[in-house]
């Protein structure tokens, strides 16, 4: 293999898939790490007005302390099944509110099975006011395994990629492995 195209299909990977991975599941820190555990078919929100549910439970809802400055921040929900059961679906949907205005909204199909955890990444959204934000997280329906615990992760200071960074090393990336295969088949013939 030539040194060039080797370099070109290192340097590819590392400003393609690799910066991109490294922003979408990597970047930011951890800022906080909830536990959902009680769950009913009607809460008192901060407010205090009463948010019913018609599809099945949600758990209690949680008040967020998020700001534009560390902005953008990543939701997502771990939860850990009980050994009893069998292997199903289960439906959530998850909302922040900003305010009385949904800023993320996300219906959740979660493939569960006894004894094990499942994990789901709700979104990644960017905070325009500072301060308190509402997050729900609704049952659609019955859930096939009752989770024993759920989790909920927030990140903050999540890196969005440059795209023209990704295309340019997609594009080298290519480029090297196009340079070397032709090389092979011209040393072939």
């Amino acid at each position: 293999m030539n040194p060039a195209s080797i370099l070109l299909i290192l340097l590819g990977l590392l400003l393609g898939p690799g910066y991109y991975l490294y922003c979408e599941h990597l970047s930011g820190r951890t800022a906080t790490t909830l536990e959902l555990n009680e769950r009913a078919d009607r809460w008192a929100l901060p407010d205090g007005s009463i948010q019913r549910f018609r599809s099945g439970l949600a758990y209690r809802p949680l008040v967020l302390d998020l700001h534009p400055e560390r902005n953008r921040v990543r939701l997502s929900l771990a939860f850990d099944l009980p050994a009893e059961g069998r292997p199903a679906v289960n439906h959530y949907q998850a909302t922040l509110f900003d305010l009385d205005h949904p800023l993320l909204q996300r219906e959740l199909s979660m493939h569960v099975r006894p004894g094990a955890s499942a994990s789901a990444r709700v979104g990644t959204v960017q905070v325009h006011t500072p301060g308190e934000h509402l997050f729900l997280l609704e049952e659609l329906g019955t859930p096939a395994l009752t989770p024993v615990r759920a989790t909920l992760t927030v990140r903050e200071a999540v890196e969005r990629p440059l795209m023209p960074v990704v295309w340019a090393g997609i594009a080298m990336l290519l480029a090297g492995l196009g340079w070397t295969t032709y090389r092979l088949v011209l040393r072939a013939t």
